[in-house]
């Protein structure tokens, strides 16, 4: 029938065929298995085939699925199409290209081989699992089950001064599309449909409780709680205890400390000179304390002229 390939008239009992470049591969009920080609009536198929259930004809290759879960090639090997992967079992589809091979075991995995010339055989991220499998001439296909959502970053609480803005951001895994649906105290925000959730101007009525749903077609999941507290207006920085002047000896070691009161968090940031002199900091003296090295000479700190100066971030 057409381009040449005939089926003998008395062929009975057919439980599957499959068909390409006019080859006919003819699954019959009893786990046999015949192989027309064009104008050359039946092929010789391997003698070591049995219970067969599943076959898959290429261009010039075939592949049949037996009982045991193994798969038996044969045929045109030009890309090693017909080189059977060495320990392939538990196959439960078979499907064959122009010049490659596809099987799905019963985890889901699929193996390819063969040509590769336009990446039929190179399996994207996501293929696996799969629930079944089919072959183009130069093209894999894999039917997928749909992923729930996972979420791999949650947003994340904060602390902020009231008239600032907070963002918060959740990162999702999943079958796309994936929509979300955020929520302060439990109660869905309107418009707030992404996966980043911003406020500007923020006031004492957007402290709260923020989570997100994220969901697509194979289901749902929550984030877990991110808390965001809002204070009043930023507060300058205020010293409430200053560090004094100490006499030290050659070779003793002094500390300097001070306290300091304002909007978390607070800078520091230690110079050596007179105040008002910020053309020596020290490196590294960033704490509300600073340890001074030993003196070459006695002298007093107040006259070697160490300062602390601050700044709110």
């Amino acid at each position: 029938m057409g381009n040449g390939s005939t089926l003998p008239a008395d062929l009975t009992g057919v439980a599957a065929i499959s068909v390409a470049s006019g080859w006919i591969m003819v699954l019959k009920s009893d786990g046999t298995l015949a192989v027309f080609g064009p104008d050359s009536g039946a092929q010789t198929v391997p003698a070591s085939l049995a219970n067969v259930v599943a076959i898959s004809a290429g261009s010039a290759h075939f592949l049949a699925l037996q009982g045991d879960g193994t798969v038996v090639t044969w045929g045109g090997n030009y890309y090693g199409q017909s080189t059977t992967p060495g320990g392939l079992n538990n196959v439960i589809a078979v499907a064959a290209g122009n010049n490659h091979s596809l099987a799905l075991k019963s985890d889901g995995m699929i193996v390819a081989w063969g040509g590769n010339e336009y990446g039929q055989t190179a399996l994207p991220t996501g293929a696996n699992p799969a629930l079944a499998i089919a072959a183009g001439a130069f093209s894999s296909f894999a039917v997928i089950p749909a992923r729930t959502p996972v979420v791999t970053s949650p947003p994340v609480g904060q602390t902020v001064s009231s008239g600032t803005s907070v963002t918060l951001s959740v990162v999702a895994t999943g079958t796309a599309p994936l929509a979300y649906f955020w929520r302060k105290d439990g109660i869905v925000l309107a418009g707030a449909s992404q996966s980043t959730l911003t406020i500007n101007n923020v006031q004492a009525s957007d402290s709260g409780s923020y989570t997100v749903d994220v969901t697509n077609v194979a289901g749902s999941v929550t984030s877990s709680v991110a808390a965001v507290v809002v204070s009043g207006p930023p507060v300058a920085p205020v010293i409430r205890s200053q560090f004094q002047s100490v006499a030290t000896m050659k070779g003793q070691l002094v500390t300097l400390a001070l306290s300091a009161t304002g909007s978390a968090p607070l800078g520091y940031q230690w110079y050596e000179g007179f105040t008002g002199d910020t053309s020596r900091p020290i490196a590294g003296a960033a704490s509300d304390t600073l340890t001074v090295p030993p003196q070459d000479t006695a002298k007093t700190l107040l006259d070697s002229g160490f300062e602390c100066d601050w700044y709110f971030i």
